[in-house]
């Protein structure tokens, strides 16, 4: 079966509705005819009765629904919702309706933000241009994506090379001299629409008019700075270059161009070095070599919306649409896990609307006493208490919860679309999240002993979850990767070298989620550009870290090797002097096995206090004249004012210092005496602000030089998103 063919019959498995634009074009009813009949998608035309009788002449419409703008129910809520979108941007009402009654391109997408259609086709008649403005200011980019690009499906006949024929061709429609840093993102946005597409492993080339050095010049070292940059940030995909065509794709020549290269002869994945090559290649081969070309169609946008070639057939049309229709089967609804040696954390994510739809956790996974609570968004909670054997048997669980029919909150397994996994640890292997296949397992079995107490939990919960969804594309998102931007100087011990080299020994950082998430939305909320930014992250919590965050990369971070280093928590000593270890075992002649459990469990706050690891209790025991209680309050603030202080040098200033978790969320006092050391700073608290719960607020006054957040961190959610931007 070719391309084509298979592509209409995984639309026709999951029927999707796709909103036609153009109905001035007689080529929309040629297509929209062999789409019903073939029964490939519910098809919507927009127009007028007089245009569409006009251009449908002879042609059976009677399937389609046809909608007038000027008369159809919904476009006044169309109008006034778009009025609501732009009217930051200056678009008065009247603007709103004259835009979308003269633009259908801009109505259609409205129906897709709506939910009243899945997906858009336009362009047969109009430029690029005028279908992708649109889809910005009304779909918008996916959520992580770092760029909106354009590609070509290509299927060239009898040709063995590529995928049996069928190529991607990127950026063959938007981007017209994009960077290195975009030349990566294409690739990795390409890397996906293949594999989503063609059901294959991508094998991405970066081409350029020299191989491997033969000629130099601006335009080649950006494409052999873009395929460093997919090395450091996207290990996983398979991409090389620069490569000349020749060599990319025909055996023989990258024998001798390239030798020992894994892509030179077998790509399938093409990424031009700008527009105007793409554009070419593509229509070259479309037209000479009689191949089919499918596009340009868009990557990175929350809902498909593809251009035409203002050359294209009728059946290219058709083609583009059985695409539209299966990118939008694409679920958005994503179950995120977090898998403990005992337990396993859950949660099952709308990621188009951002909600919980169900969240749970499963406890004393293998032991006695097993249970899982389990938390639907409109339901009352649930405990079972169950024998839970494995992982495989708490996930069986999870997942009949989920699909039962009076507690449950979606229809059947189908309706996930993918599943995150939190891992702690990904070593230098991991620079982001990545789709997980076994070369990704192994790599994260790898770094186990760097997490032995989570790396192999997280391990069982993945391998469990493949095998019983064999199907569903599951992503690796890593605790370490955020940190991963950390320069040497931040992340080197001062230890003899072979350490690092031979056991990578290193400050690794974690809680990189959380990190990230917070930072990004504390730039989000100050309406300030995240990559022109210096913030300092308080991730307080039982486990706590902070983070420097300059210009959107972390450039250092309290925790080290494990989560031991760093801030007094609520169990974990922090930071000691390594020495200590050495004089407690001989003093309580114990083993260094012992001291260890000692500072990760039984110090930090609960050990220098005597009282416990909450700080409730803490506060609760100051308030009775606990001189313990008091004097440990006082060293976990100075210890976090110390770390602060360090950062705001590190980076040579701070714009913003957020807190966040359980403690940095809910404890103003901790707060207002942490920035109480920062007055050379010019920092002021707003005492009745930094009082208030449950809401993400600046807490520092308007005089402040400063801004003081607290900001509720959300780890899952930043999961859902990656995973979502990685599928």
């Amino acid at each position: 079966m070719g391309f084509i063919d298979s592509i209409k019959e995984r639309a026709k498995s999951d029927i999707k509705t796709i909103v036609l634009p153009e109905s001035m074009d007689r080529r929309t009813f040629e297509a929209a005819e062999v789409v019903l009949k073939e029964g490939i998608a519910n098809l919507i035309i927009l127009g007028t009765e007089e245009v569409i009788a006009e251009n449908s002449k002879g042609l059976d419409i009677s399937g389609p629904q046809i909608i007038n703008p000027y008369t159809y129910k919904k476009t006044l809520d169309y109008i006034d919702v778009f009025y609501e979108l732009r009217k930051a941007k200056g678009l008065t009402p009247q603007q709103a309706k004259d835009t979308l009654m003269n633009d259908y391109m801009y109505y259609a997408c409205m129906m897709v933000k709506f939910g009243d259609a899945d997906g858009v086709v336009s362009g047969a008649c109009h430029s690029t241009a005028s279908t992708l403005k649109p889809s910005l200011q009304i779909i918008k980019s996916k959520p992580g994506t770092k760029l909106v690009s354009g590609f070509f499906v290509v299927v060239v006949p009898d040709c063995d090379m590529g995928a049996d024929g069928t190529f991607v061709f990127a950026d063959a429609g938007l981007n017209q001299n994009p960077n290195s840093e975009e030349l990566a993102a294409i690739t990795e946005s390409s890397a996906k629409s293949f594999q989503m597409l063609v059901g294959e492993k991508p094998i991405c080339a970066l081409l350029s008019h020299s191989t491997k050095g033969s000629a130099k010049h601006p335009d080649v070292t950006k494409v052999v700075d873009a395929v460093e940059i997919l090395k450091r940030d996207y290990p996983h995909i398979t991409a090389d270059g620069e490569l000349q065509l020749d060599a990319a794709i025909v055996p023989e020549i990258a024998k001798s161009k390239a030798p020992g290269s894994k892509v030179a002869g077998n790509a399938n994945v093409l990424i031009f070095p700008d527009l105007d090559a793409g554009n070419i290649g593509y229509k070259l081969v479309q037209r000479l070599g009689k191949a089919e070309a499918y596009g340009p169609l868009t990557q990175g946008m929350a809902k498909p919306i593809n251009d035409l070639s203002r050359g294209c057939s009728s059946s290219d049309i058709v083609g583009v649409i059985a695409i539209t229709a299966v990118q939008a089967q694409n679920r958005h609804i994503i179950l995120v896990i977090n898998c403990g040696s005992s337990s396993l954390k859950f949660q099952l994510i709308d990621s188009e609307s951002e909600e919980v739809l169900a969240k749970g956790l499963c406890e004393r996974i293998g032991l006695e006493g097993a249970r899982m609570v389990y938390q639907p968004k409109e339901g009352e909670k649930q405990i079972t208490n169950a024998e839970m054997e494995n992982h495989k048997t708490a996930i069986e669980l999870v997942l009949s919860s989920l699909v039962n029919l009076e507690t449950g909150v979606i229809r059947d397994l189908s309706d996930v679309g993918a599943v995150g996994h939190r891992i702690v640890h990904g070593g230098e292997k991991f620079a982001g999240s990545v789709r997980i296949t076994e070369e990704v397992l192994q790599a994260i079995e790898e770094c186990n002993d760097l997490a032995p107490l989570h790396n192999p939990a997280n391990l069982i919960g993945i391998r469990a979850c493949k095998e019983i969804m064999r199907d569903v594309p599951m992503v690796a998102v890593f605790d370490t990767a955020f940190h991963q931007t950390m320069p040497a100087k931040a992340y080197l011990y001062g230890l003899p070298y072979e350490y690092y080299t031979g056991y990578k020994v290193r400050r690794y950082g974690f809680h990189g989620t959380s990190h990230n998430y917070v930072s990004h939305k504390a730039a989000e909320l100050l309406g300030r550009a995240y990559e022109e930014t210096k913030t300092i992250v308080c991730h307080l919590g039982n486990g706590a870290s902070i983070c420097a965050v300059r210009n959107g990369a972390s450039v250092d971070t309290s925790m080290g090797l494990t989560p031991l280093e760093g801030l007094i928590m609520g169990t974990r000593s922090g930071s000691i002097d390594p020495a200590i270890i050495e004089f407690i075992c001989k003093k309580e002649n114990l083993s260094v096995d012992e001291v260890m459990n000692i500072l990760n469990k039984k110090s930090g706050v609960q050990g220098l206090s005597g009282i416990g690891s909450d700080f409730r209790d803490i506060i609760e025991e100051m308030n009775s004249g606990n001189e313990m209680a008091k004097l440990t309050m006082e060293v976990y603030c100075y210890n976090v004012a110390k770390y602060i202080g360090a950062y705001t040098a590190a980076m040579n200033g701070v714009d913003v210092i957020a807190f966040t978790a359980g403690v940095g969320e809910n404890n103003p006092l901790i707060r207002r005496k942490v920035c109480e050391y920062f007055g050379y700073l010019g920092i002021e608290i707003d005492d009745v602000k930094n009082e208030k719960r449950g809401e993400d607020l600046v807490i520092s006054t308007p005089q402040s030089n400063v801004k003081v957040m607290v900001i509720a961190t959300d780890e899952e959610l930043k999961i859902a998103r990656e995973t979502l931007a990685n599928i």
